[in-house]
Formats: C-alpha cells, sequence, structure tokens
C-alpha cells in the first residue's frame, strides 16, 4: 500500500509537472503573439506615421512653389 501510495504521488507530481510544462509553453507562445502583434502594430504606425510626413511635406512644396509662381 505504501509503494502504491508513492507511485500515486509520483504519478500525481508528473502529471501537474507535465500540466506546467505545458501552461509554460502556451503561455510563452501566447507572449510571443502578443510580442509580434505589438511589433506590427508599431511597424504600422510608424509607415503611417512616415506616410503622413511625406504627404504633409509634399503639399507644403506644391504650395510654396504655387505661391511663388503666383
Amino acid at each position: 500500500t505504501y509503494a502504491a501510495f508513492v507511485a500515486l504521488a509520483l504519478a500525481i507530481a508528473l502529471a501537474l509537472a507535465l500540466a506546467l510544462a505545458i501552461a509554460l509553453a502556451f503561455a510563452f507562445a501566447l507572449a510571443r503573439a502578443i510580442i509580434l502583434v505589438i511589433a506590427l502594430a508599431a511597424a504600422a504606425v510608424v509607415v503611417v506615421v512616415v506616410v503622413v510626413v511625406v504627404v504633409v511635406v509634399v503639399v507644403v512644396v506644391v504650395v510654396v512653389v504655387v505661391v511663388r509662381i503666383t
């Protein structure tokens, strides 16, 4: 009965360790996915800002040129 109890405790500990490992792997994958999404969002924001700045500069240059001509 003592050996059976030890075996049961060992099996429970093993199952808990396995569950913990799976949970950690899932959390790590989730964290990587979240970081990837944040990085993509940051890249998108940078691209939008650059496009807006370029458009504003082009518009200002065109307006200045038109004003100089007229």
